[in-house]
């Protein structure tokens, strides 16, 4: 957590499965704090998870985060993040 709480002006997540409650909270958190916080989720894992009742991502769009689920049902399995443009 000590690299996003680096993030000064954006957060950009690409996240195949994303049900880690405490990463959600302080993404809302940098969100909350004027940070652009924006998740890209797999179409079939987000659907599976919100069966499931573990994901995360509704916690992500009250707090403020852009949230966009590929619409594509292709397998999207990225696990990455930038932070501020330059931090990979």
């Amino acid at each position: 957590m000590d690299t996003l709480n680096s993030a000064t002006a954006s957060v950009d997540i690409a996240m195949y499965s994303f049900t880690d409650r405490p990463l959600a909270e302080e993404l809302v958190r940098l969100s909350r704090h004027g940070v652009r916080v924006r998740v890209y989720r797999d179409w079939r894992e987000y659907e599976q998870e919100r069966q499931r009742g573990s994901s995360t991502t509704e916690i992500l769009i009250a707090g403020g985060v852009e949230v966009r689920v590929k619409s594509s049902q292709d397998l999207m399995h990225f696990k990455s993040y930038v932070i501020d443009g330059c931090a990979l």
